[in-house]
């Protein structure tokens, strides 16, 4: 499920019968879902007076096949922009994904790491 916190609605990631899809493994995901994800993610990255924007998360289908988020997620780091992003993406892609997304010095924080980095800013 995706789920936009401003609009406080829950929709389908998956693809419903001979839906536009996109594949990766055995998952079968929904193109209008992702496109819908998508213009959500760049209209709050627009958004005045924000600390943080947190995308949860960036996996395989980002990384490797740079489908799904891909798209809205480079606009996002390739504006200017002043709040925190933060982009949770699993421990095993860290590295791909640094290089993949062109990030630069980016802080890298485990679970716990994190919890302690959000409490001092």
């Amino acid at each position: 499920m995706f789920y936009d916190i401003a609009a406080g609605l829950f929709f389908d990631m998956e693809a419903a019968g001979n839906e536009e899809h996109i594949a990766i493994g055995k998952y079968f995901f929904s193109a209008a879902a992702f496109t819908r994800a998508g213009n959500i993610l760049l209209e709050a990255g627009k958004a005045a007076g924000i600390s943080y924007l947190i995308i949860d998360e960036i996996g395989p289908l980002e990384i490797k096949k740079q489908l799904g988020l891909y798209q809205p997620l480079i606009k996002i780091i390739n504006a200017a922009f002043t709040y925190t992003l933060i982009i949770v993406i699993r421990k095993a892609l860290v590295d791909e994904a640094t290089a993949v997304l062109k990030l630069n010095n980016p802080i890298v924080l485990g679970t716990e790491e994190m919890t302690k980095y959000l409490s001092i800013v």
